[in-house]
């Protein structure tokens, strides 16, 4: 989480519009020494800054989702999976006008809902491994699973452990929904599953100043 501080400071970004260059490299990295499947960061992001972290996303997502992409592919030498997650080249025009260009919801019939604009706040989807298309945009927030651990951390602003999630055994149609998704993010869906979740400041040094996203890493 100290990575996103600490570019920001040195480029001169403003919290949530900050995306970390070569993102791909360190999470893997990261991953490889926590035993990890995968890591988001998700921006903090509130009703004044919302327009502007949307037409943010619209214009950046393409980019580093394009580089992660193509980074995973390598990665796995699986040429056959980069051709089948990129069957549009001009990925900033798709984000545009797909569902990705506001902060979203799913409800459990898989519908996308654009999120309210009275609600306090948003942990939108942002940089991700591996890179799977409907996470950028979507309120982790409104995710059932999450908005316990979420409305912890940001009371609390101190990393927070979850509950070990024991998917084999739950057989709620919310948590069969998700089993998919856990697999397009490297997950074992067949396994227990946890996440720890990291604070990211706007500053660095003990005072850390206020808190302006999450890195989630999840393990199984």
């Amino acid at each position: 989480s100290l990575e996103f501080t600490s570019f920001a400071l040195n480029s001169g970004s403003t919290f949530p519009n900050v995306t970390l260059p070569d993102f791909e490299y360190k999470a893997t990295q990261a991953m490889k020494l926590s035993g990890a499947g995968n890591i988001v960061y998700n921006p903090l992001v509130t009703p004044e800054t919302r327009a502007g972290w949307e037409a943010y996303s619209v214009e950046n997502g393409g980019r580093w989702l394009q580089a992660g992409m193509e980074f995973e592919a390598a990665r796995k030498n699986d040429t056959d999976r980069l051709l089948k997650d990129e069957p549009i080249e001009d990925l900033a025009s798709f984000f545009a006008t797909g569902f990705a260009r506001a902060i979203y919801t799913a409800d459990l019939y898989g519908n996308f809902l654009i999120r309210r604009d009275d609600l306090p706040l948003y942990y939108p989807g942002w940089q991700h491994v591996p890179p799977y298309f409907p996470l950028i945009n979507m309120d982790f927030y409104d995710i059932a699973a999450f908005r316990e651990d979420f409305t912890a951390i940001t009371t609390s602003r101190q990393a927070v452990l979850s509950k070990i999630w024991d998917l084999p055994s739950d057989n709620s149609p919310y948590v069969q929904s998700l089993l998919p998704v856990f697999e397009e993010l490297g997950l074992d869906a067949s396994s227990p599953l946890m996440y720890i979740l990291y604070p990211v400041h706007d500053t660095l040094g003990k005072a850390r100043g206020e808190m302006v996203g999450i890195v989630t890493v999840f393990v199984n």
